[in-house]
């Protein structure tokens, strides 16, 4: 199975929204734009989904729907409780064991459970390794017959990279 690791795109400033609730904060317009132009990344890298998963915040939800743009795309976008911040990871390990094989699931949230959560999977410490900027994307394999279920990581790309592929 074929996991896509995605951080939400550029959203609201905190400290300037702070008449919004946390949850609420939306992309902004250069981060819809930026985002755009890294699905067009992920489609000359012929990236393909069969669901997206989202973290339940606005801006996390926005980002999924722009990944939905990539051409091939045909499936589902799901809100999973577990992928917002400070979630459940565990729980997002074990409902991805629940899929089955062969399926292409990205997963939307932010950081730093995004970083921890590829950490965990590719069997390193939480601590140890890696920064998700907004819009990067990692793709691992994952098996999730193994114990502790385990995944190899296949490539990491940074915003900044993406939209240079479009």
């Amino acid at each position: 199975m074929l996991i896509y690791l995605v951080r939400h795109a550029i959203a609201e400033d905190r400290e300037l929204r702070i008449d919004l609730p946390d949850e609420e904060r939306r992309l902004t317009d250069k981060g819809v734009r930026r985002m755009r132009k890294g699905v067009e990344g992920l489609a000359a890298l012929e990236v393909e989904i069969d669901s997206i998963w989202t973290s339940p915040l606005k801006r996390a939800k926005e980002t999924a729907e722009l990944l939905a743009e990539l051409p091939t795309f045909d499936g589902d976008i799901k809100e999973v409780r577990e992928l917002e911040p400070g979630g459940d990871l565990n729980g997002v390990i074990k409902r991805l064991i629940g899929v089955g094989h062969g399926l292409r699931v990205a997963l939307v949230s932010h950081e730093p459970d995004m970083s921890m959560l590829m950490m965990r999977l590719i069997g390193a410490a939480d601590e140890d390794g890696a920064s998700f900027k907004k819009g990067a994307v990692a793709c691992l394999e994952f098996d999730g017959d193994r114990a502790p279920p385990r995944a190899e990581l296949q490539w990491f790309v940074t915003p900044k990279q993406l939209r240079k592929m479009a």
